[in-house]
């Protein structure tokens, strides 16, 4: 009898727990909620709750109402997930569940949700994930459903269309900031003020008193004014009507010099 349990133990250890127990709906739950948590603090562990047997089905919708439906193995939007999560959060890609349901299957579950995209401002009515045990009896995705957008639905005031793309814009370049631009300039950070975007450089080895002021009004600023000016993504802000100012500070944060640039300036 005591051996009959001892090798009852021992199989008991070696056989997954998925296999002798069911997952309840409250584990499905609870497995979903790391499922968002991960994608919303951009861990790549997401990528680790995909089977690579899973199916990944993301259907883009364009602006004339086509859909367009790519899909994927679970193992290849593993990778994805891993080569994309850190553009992600740049671009804040997070997202609010609401309305989840569970519909318990023979071997595992469906999750049902409205997906609201924070960063498009858009609701994905139809996602779901489909839940089951993995050959080794871990809990995986087996299939994912999702709808998103070509372009972003967030509805902006008139008249504030330019200062929200200049906020995103600067802090966007900000998660990449303090960067040399070369052996003797720093981009410190930028900075949206309602129309308005600045760039704020800095000396790392001058002082105010090093330097010629003069000659840089005369040689340095036309050579700023003109190369701004040929940049396609400047011009496009400038020709809504913003502009865009360059602040130099010396290595003791002092100010010597702003380039201000505008629609008028590349007229000349």
């Amino acid at each position: 009898m005591q051996a009959g349990k001892g090798l009852l133990a021992l199989l008991g250890c070696c056989v997954p727990l998925m296999s002798v127990q069911a997952a309840t709906e409250a584990d499905y739950l609870a497995f979903f909620q790391r499922y968002a948590d991960l994608g919303n603090a951009f861990d790549t562990g997401l990528a680790a709750l995909f089977s690579d047997q899973a199916r990944v089905r993301l259907m883009r919708r364009l602006p004339d109402g086509e859909e367009n439906v790519i899909e994927l193995s679970g193992r290849d939007y593993r990778q994805m997930i891993n080569d994309n999560m850190a553009f992600a959060r740049k671009k804040g890609e997070t997202h609010q569940f609401s309305g989840i349901r569970v519909e318990v299957l023979e071997k595992g579950a469906r999750i049902l949700a409205s997906r609201y995209s924070d960063n498009n401002c858009f609701t994905d009515r139809g996602f779901y994930l489909v839940l089951a045990p993995d050959q080794e009896g871990q809990l995986k995705i087996m299939e994912e459903f999702s709808e998103s957008p070509v372009r972003a639905y967030c509805k902006v005031t008139p008249g504030q269309e330019l200062p929200l793309l200049l906020q995103r814009t600067a802090e966007m370049l900000n998660k990449e900031l303090p960067v040399m631009v070369d052996d003797a300039t720093r981009l410190v950070d930028t900075k949206a003020d309602g129309n308005i975007l600045n760039y704020n450089y800095e000396l790392v080895d001058k002082t105010v008193a090093d330097l010629d002021l003069a000659a840089l009004e005369q040689h340095f600023r036309p050579m700023v004014l003109q190369q701004s000016c040929q940049i396609q993504n400047l011009r496009l802000v400038l020709d809504q009507g913003g502009s865009v100012q360059y602040h130099y500070h010396d290595r003791e944060h002092r100010e010597f010099m702003v380039v201000d640039i505008n629609q008028d300036s590349c007229l000349q």
